[in-house]
């Protein structure tokens, strides 16, 4: 009895230290886990904060280049009124020189008149004259009978004066009189009236104003500055905060664990670990059996040498959580099996290092939007819609040749497209086309001007380019050319099938700043 007595204490001092052990293990890994969240806490809202500041920026400057736009706009209107102030001012000139032209014309007309009234009124006279000069004969008569009738007011037959005078006159045709008039005033021709108010207007132009404009407003490069707040970013994220932020921050973060999924998964980091091992409690010797000699007891082997007895945990059962896992893994298993063969994506043994994924040209554009793919068929269909002209397809862009040549190329940039072509850059206005010059790499010596493709003006801008392109190298147009459909060999696949195809490659490359 008293063997079995030292044997229940040293099995209580063995429990007393093993229980021990294990809180202290549970403490330091609370620890280092408290730790490695404050660390990852602190450097999540460092980020923030400079991304917030990024931003900010980002927005006054748009602001600011509003502000100026509306300015620009403001100048504009100003610039269309006093145009139209000039315009309104010549077509009342015109109008008043029209106006003078025809109180001319009265004038004329006036002169006419008068003209013929003094003829008219000569001729009278000279009719009174004639029958003044009649026979003597009628005279003496006529001079005995107003003798022997003396002429008084009463018995003066103003009617006989006025039938001689009507007879004497000659008839006035009004028809004829209207007809010399007429004939004295010029032909009024509206064309040559409209054609010289118009020409007295100054013409506006309003492309060239449009041009104007264009050259007086600053050129944005969005992508340029998304490169700048890029290559800012990565240098932001060592921020350090004062005693009260990070206090702040820790109590914020202990507020959102979860203590009890905690401990379960580190029961389950330390099972893995090997920290403790379960094994079947000690056989207890029931009070009815013999007691045993002293020699055998003493030969039974030290419980130190044994691996410390521990009850199994709840929370981390495996026999429970394994059927639990295969069923999830047999439900996420699709019905049919892929038709590719996934590829492993190799993982660096050294933690500094990390896998990098890099995209080849049909895998950006077969990522990329439905939008980018037609801008893409229609600027390659563009191409290929001349005689002699070539596509080939390699890692960085799509190559096209004239004759031999490469006269062109489309690639991507991030997610922007953009159209190489062998065109001088300084030979068009960069308030139209905004290229930029690429022939300082040697990939692009030969096709130097580069514009980004971004909607559907700049496609028609890029197929532009390419008529002036192939009509300084001579080539003609195919007859009966039919664009071809690229949307089947384009269409969206998943990041397992491009690697499968090769046309996603992994590399391992040092960690950056933003891995963490």
């Amino acid at each position: 009895m008293e063997d079995v007595k030292n044997y229940e204490d040293r099995k209580s001092v063995v429990m007393e230290g093993m229980y021990k052990g294990m809180a202290g293990k549970i403490d330091e890994v609370r620890q280092s886990v408290s730790k490695e969240l404050q660390f990852s806490s602190a450097q999540q809202a460092s980020a923030y904060e400079s991304l917030a500041g990024n931003f900010k920026q980002g927005v006054d400057s748009v602001l600011a280049e509003l502000r100026y736009l509306s300015q620009q706009n403001s100048a504009i209107y100003d610039y269309n009124q006093k145009e139209r102030a000039g315009v309104k001012d010549a077509l009342l000139e015109a109008v008043r020189a029209c106006n003078e032209q025809i109180a001319a014309m009265e004038a004329r007309v006036n002169e006419k008149i008068e003209a013929i009234q003094a003829t008219l009124s000569q001729e009278i006279v000279e009719k009174l004259a004639a029958l003044n000069a009649q026979p003597a004969e009628e005279t003496a008569e006529t001079s005995a009978q107003e003798e022997n009738a003396p002429v008084t007011e009463e018995n003066f037959d103003y009617d006989v004066l006025a039938e001689k005078i009507a007879s004497v006159m000659p008839e006035v045709d009004y028809d004829a009189l209207v007809d010399k008039i007429t004939a004295a005033i010029p032909p009024t021709d509206a064309d040559a009236v409209a054609a010289a108010v118009v020409a007295t207007i100054p013409q506006v132009d309003e492309n060239a104003i449009a041009d104007r404009v264009a050259e007086s407003v600053p050129l944005v490069d969005y992508d340029l500055v998304a490169e700048r707040v890029a290559s800012v970013m990565e240098n932001e994220f060592d921020v350090t905060m004062d005693e009260t932020g990070v206090e702040k921050l820790a109590s914020a973060v202990a507020a959102e664990i979860d203590y009890e999924k905690l401990a379960a998964r580190v029961a389950e980091l330390l099972k893995e670990q090997g920290a403790f091992t379960v094994v079947a409690a000690p056989v207890v010797v029931p009070a009815e059996v013999t007691e045993a000699p002293a020699e055998e007891v003493a030969e039974e082997p030290a419980p130190e040498a044994e691996a410390a007895p521990e009850p199994e945990p709840e929370p981390v059962e495996e026999p429970a959580a394994a059927p639990a896992e295969e069923e999830l893994a047999a439900a996420a298993v699709p019905a049919e099996a892929p038709a590719y063969t996934p590829v492993a994506v190799p993982v660096p043994e050294d933690p500094a290092l990390t896998t990098r994924l890099k995209r080849s040209f049909k895998a950006k554009i077969i990522e990329s939007t439905e939008e980018v793919k037609n801008y893409y068929f229609d600027l390659k269909n563009a191409l290929l819609s001349y005689a002699r002209v070539g596509s080939q397809i390699s890692w960085s862009n799509d190559r096209f040749t004239f004759a031999g040549d490469t006269v062109a190329k489309i690639g991507v940039r991030g997610k922007t497209l953009c159209l190489y072509v062998a065109l001088n850059p300084d030979e068009f206005p960069s308030s139209v086309y905004h290229q930029k010059f690429a022939g300082d790499t040697k990939m692009y010596e030969k096709t130097p001007m580069m514009i980004k493709i971004k909607s559907g003006v700049a496609v028609k801008r890029g197929i532009r380019l390419i008529e002036m392109l192939m009509e300084n190298l001579g080539a003609v147009k195919e007859e009966g050319f039919v664009p071809a459909d690229y949307a089947d060999e384009f269409t969206f696949r998943s990041e397992e099938q491009l690697l499968a195809e090769g046309l996603i490659k992994t590399a391992i490359v040092e960690k950056s700043d933003l891995d963490f």
